[in-house]
């Protein structure tokens, strides 16, 4: 499989990712081949990020195995060797956040890498034929999408490195939803027999 708790054939997946591979687009942003959302927060803030600061819109991004992200990792170099030119010469500056963590570190996920990107404006969300989403049922947990990112460095107290800010969200197929939700009853209570005369109070 190359993704876990997906509907989608392997066959889907690679033809999903050879028609949309990652790519730099003219206005410097980067259009990701397709992914899976994960903690969407595209209509509204989520939590913020860091204790004392503003809540953000947001996303983290579950590329499937065999994703093609060089693109993302060529620009997250670059952005680096911009900020910190002394790093092409070999000398550290120190402890750099990579914005490219291991699903494996998410014991719900399986596959290859994924990125948490956030926004600071309400980020555009449209379908497939780039009609505007309002629906926010539309974007959960597990579905398929295309974004756009802005790479960017930064330096604070805590800690410093590259990430990648969202532009903008299309919609391209729904799937299996993460982390689960409510239960079925139909299935959790499948062969119960209680004889309808006893009074339920009465058993405990």
């Amino acid at each position: 499989m190359l993704m876990n708790s997906t509907k989608m054939s392997d066959e889907w997946i690679v033809d999903a990712l050879k028609r949309n591979p990652c790519v730099k687009l003219d206005n410097g942003n980067i259009r990701t081949c397709p992914v899976r959302l994960s903690f969407p927060n595209i209509f509204h803030k989520g939590k913020a990020i860091e204790e004392g600061k503003e809540p953000k819109y947001g996303a983290t991004l579950l590329f499937p195995k065999n994703a093609d992200i060089s693109v993302l990792r060529a620009e997250a170099t670059a952005v680096a060797y911009a900020k910190w030119p002394q790093l092409k010469e070999g000398v550290s500056v120190g402890a750099l956040h990579s914005p490219f963590k291991d699903q494996g570190d998410k014991s719900q996920f399986e596959g290859n890498i994924c990125v948490s990107a956030y926004a600071d404006r309400k980020p555009p969300a449209v379908d497939a034929r780039l009609a505007p989403l309002v629906d926010e049922d539309r974007i959960y947990p597990g579905v398929w999408a295309i974004v756009t990112l802005r790479c960017f460095d930064f330096d604070v107290k805590v800690k410093k490195g590259v990430s990648f800010g969202l532009q903008s969200v299309m919609i391209i197929a729904d799937d299996t939803q993460l982390g689960g939700g409510g239960s079925d009853p139909a299935a959790d209570y499948a062969g119960i027999n209680i004889d309808q005369t006893v009074n339920p109070s009465s058993l405990f």
